[in-house]
């Protein structure tokens, strides 16, 4: 087996992505230790839950079309149809999804009732904008520009932790609420180019829009469910410890996810760049490729677990008084790295592999998974049950998603060689 996979346009593909993603993750470091200082246990914790279940709602409004675009560019398969179908069918269900949203957050988290602002404004940014950003960014990755879409993905990122050191060095009081309009402005000002510069008219001409046909939405269910799930593991703990763990806890708490979960970055780095030939690739090629990215990896994944857990200490004097114990939230949590590398290669791969229902109920699993570890740990008073169930859960669902992929890869190595045979 040689390392030939790893060369040539996937290398370089790779690195490039790897440094706008390096870029990415001291953005968001940034970002986080500024907002964390700024807002307080409490109001983070508010946000966090908030953000999250608008988020989860949010990878629903493309309803997978985002994926498809990506699928049939990276294919070679052009035209403004497929752009218009995805704008089309996105403009649709974002609308849907958020007159949904603001009373299933009224629903789950009734004591927001009277930040309706806070409710509205994560609605608004990332459930009737995100998603374009989003298609706008898989237009351009399906065309071999990985880097360059991961930097469209990144534009609202630098405006949020510039807008958050403006409000820091101001000293403003009631510092969320002057926030949440500077969350809606950063994703309005990027999409607001992209229609504004983008080579296909599509963008600019709404009426050219069109709706996915009948026989594609059976289809495009399975992709948008996978959005969905997939974001479902890295928010449901933070959703979950709002409900489940008092205000400064769970903002402790997710304060902690976060910055474990920043560490993944690279592997999707490595994934990303990988993509567009997994989708191309025999199934010979393909497995040895599968090999080299779960190496890759296992090996990131182990030495960041090892780096985090080190420096856990650090991050809390960083942090102050008021987030005492997130090193240790920090250090459980390290030992789900290595488990969430190898878990997101092998979810990324069986998309590739043309299973993404089998994807989605892995992913099901694990949500199930972490309420049950996670109540069952609350109930014996484990004071630190949301990062035991997370570790568990991700070295659960890694075990079983790469056996589903050896498993796959080998039948189809096994019905391509009867092929060429006949």
């Amino acid at each position: 087996m040689t390392l030939s996979v790893l060369k040539g346009p996937i290398a370089s593909s790779t690195i490039r992505t790897a440094i706008v993603l390096g870029g990415r993750l001291f953005v968001q470091a940034a970002t986080l230790l500024l907002l964390v200082s700024l807002l307080g246990p409490k109001d983070f914790g508010l946000y966090a839950g908030v953000g999250a279940i608008a988020v989860l709602v949010g990878t629903l409004a493309t309803f997978g079309t985002h994926l498809t675009l990506l699928r049939d560019i990276s294919r070679n398969l052009t035209g403004g149809a497929l752009l218009s179908k995805t704008l089309g069918t996105t403009s649709l269900c974002s609308l849907a999804l958020f007159s949904l949203y603001v009373p299933l957050v009224q629903i789950y988290l009734p004591a927001l009732s009277n930040l309706a602002w806070l409710v509205l404004g994560f609605g608004i940014s990332e459930i009737l904008l995100q998603p374009f950003l989003m298609v706008a960014a898989m237009e351009i990755h399906g065309r071999g520009r990985v880097a360059s879409s991961q930097l469209l993905l990144m534009q609202p990122l630098f405006i949020r932790l510039f807008s958050i050191f403006i409000i820091w060095n101001l000293q403003l009081d009631n510092s969320l609420a002057w926030y949440v309009p500077c969350h809606i402005l950063a994703t309005l000002f990027p999409l607001a180019f992209v229609v504004a510069l983008a080579p296909a008219p599509q963008w600019r001409s709404p009426w050219r829009w069109t709706l996915a046909k009948r026989a594609e939405w059976r289809e495009l269910s399975g992709y948008a469910l996978m959005s969905t799930s997939a974001n479902g593991l890295a928010e449901l703990d933070k959703v979950a410890a709002t409900r489940f763990l008092p205000s400064e806890a769970a903002g402790i708490y997710s304060a902690g996810s976060r910055i474990v979960g920043s560490l993944v970055i690279p592997v999707i780095a490595l994934v990303l760049a990988a993509m567009p030939r997994l989708f191309r690739a025999e199934a010979q090629s393909v497995r040895k490729l599968h090999f080299w990215l779960f190496v890759s990896a296992g090996l990131y994944g182990l030495t960041a677990a090892i780096g985090i857990s080190v420096i856990s200490p650090l991050i809390e004097s960083l942090l102050g008084d008021a987030y005492k114990g997130i090193g240790e939230v920090v250090y459980l949590l390290s030992f789900s790295v290595p488990a969430v590398s190898l878990r997101a290669t092998a979810m990324n791969v069986l998309t590739t592999l043309e299973r993404p229902w089998l994807r989605i109920m892995l992913e099901i699993a694990g949500w199930c998974c972490i309420f049950v570890f996670a109540f069952f740990l609350f109930r014996q008073g484990v004071s630190s049950g949301m990062a035991i169930a997370i570790v568990v859960t991700e070295w659960l669902l890694a075990a079983v998603a790469i056996f589903f992929v050896i498993t796959i890869s080998a039948c189809s190595s096994a019905l391509h060689r009867v092929d060429l045979n006949e």
